[in-house]
């Protein structure tokens, strides 16, 4: 198997990972929800709005995070509704097939099928528009199949709910049912993105043959990072010793600070016993933790020393040489040349038509060294900037700058 169809297995399984944690995490919470209010509808939306948005945020959805949010929020409850009234309806309309069914667990599964593929529909319409309605109705109704059998099971007496209920008993008396739900719509989900975003991704052509040079043709010409932010997270800056450094932007700072001053406000809530519940202290240390790492990879020291001649990323710069590991600086007589990369994705359009998606463009800097490996530096948003720091790099490290947008 080639190393392109491994990468792209690989991120089809991990959104599907993904989708399945953050909605496993937003319906332990939804659960407990249950548990205090005994109301379904407001845990769907506790469920579907906050495991949306982990969805996003921990695929880096950017533009489309809110979306995730706001389109789990409105489609789990609207497919609990219309799937468990399509299923009481069916029954009515048609009473002697309904009894035939009445003590079995057909009706229980099609209903969560029917859940799935309508939550799948609305997700799918709101984050990328009609075209991938029936991917993500298909994928979400496929994958709530084996969900609505388990579900059924429970419901009948089998044994795994016992098995099932001592083993998330950590959590407290929870409804195993709206859990394994909720974790087949984050599965679904996750899965869809997955499947969508490999169809749809397309990748520029590029020209090494042009530089006319065997290391440029041996090198790889793809994104060594697949994610970019929206925003200008760092800015390259010249000090007074004619070093280049990056500087982190204010917002990506505040991002990590917002997430430590929540976990910190659960944590404080939790001690001063305004809310005394196991999960507080649990979340509050997961916000936390989540938003120093944050915030720390936000202020890592990167740049280029001219007087030692070395790149460096990381708090272990001071100590580097131009014998040292290259896992934290590269020195400049190892350095071939700048490569300069465009990544293609998609976003919706801001228009009020959620159909219309447009291209978006992010564009990778990189190191490119003697024997062809590669080292990443960093990731813009304008393709100006791009260009003037290349060009700054490759004045200060003495190398040419591989355009990998330009044409023959």
């Amino acid at each position: 198997m080639s190393k392109m169809n491994t990468s792209r297995i690989a991120y089809i399984l991990g959104s599907m990972l993904l989708g399945m944690a953050s909605f496993m995490i937003s319906g332990v919470i939804a659960c407990l929800v249950i548990l205090l209010l005994d109301n379904y509808i407001v845990a769907t939306i506790i469920a579907g709005g906050i495991g949306g948005l982990f969805l996003g945020l921990l695929l880096q959805m950017r533009q489309k995070t809110g979306r995730m949010a706001i389109a789990g929020i409105i489609g789990m409850p609207i497919s609990l509704i219309i799937s468990f009234l399509l299923v009481e309806g069916f029954g009515l309309l048609f009473p002697s097939i309904g009894m035939n069914f009445e003590n079995s667990a057909i009706p229980d599964i099609s209903a969560i099928v029917l859940m799935g593929i309508i939550f799948g529909a609305v997700v799918g319409l709101m984050i990328y528009g009609r075209i991938s309605i029936w991917l993500f109705s298909a994928v979400c109704g496929t994958i709530s199949i084996p969900f609505g059998l388990l579900v059924g099971a429970m419901n009948s007496g089998h044994y795994i709910k016992a098995w099932l209920e001592n083993l998330s008993e950590v959590f407290g008396k929870i409804d195993i049912n709206f859990l394994a739900i909720t974790i087949s719509l984050g599965i679904g989900i996750g899965l869809s993105i997955g499947l969508y975003n490999m169809k749809t991704k397309k990748y520029p052509t590029v020209h090494p043959e042009r530089y006319n040079d065997p290391v440029a043709m041996n090198c790889s010409w793809r994104c060594l990072k697949s994610g970019s932010a929206n925003f200008t997270t760092h800015r390259l800056f010249r000090t007074a010793d004619h070093d280049l450094v990056y500087r982190s932007t204010i917002l990506s700072k505040i991002i990590g600070i917002f997430f430590i001053i929540v976990g910190t406000a659960m944590l404080v809530a939790y001690f001063a016993v305004i809310i005394k519940h196991w999960t507080m202290p649990v979340f509050g240390l997961i916000f936390v933790i989540s938003g120093t790492v944050i915030f720390v990879q936000s202020i890592i020291p990167i740049g280029f020393d001219s007087r030692k001649g070395l790149f460096y990323r990381g708090w272990r710069q001071k100590g580097c040489t131009k014998m040292s590991n290259q896992k934290y600086c590269v020195s400049f007589n190892q350095i071939h040349a700048i490569q300069l990369l465009k990544k293609i994705g998609r976003v919706s359009s801001s228009s009020e038509n959620f159909h219309e998606d447009r291209y978006f463009y992010a564009y990778e800097l990189n190191l490119v060294l003697h024997n062809g490996a590669r080292k990443y530096i960093m990731t813009y948003i304008n393709l100006e900037q791009a260009l003037a720091d290349a060009e700054q790099i490759s004045q200060l490290v003495g190398v040419p700058v591989w355009n990998g947008m330009a044409t023959k």
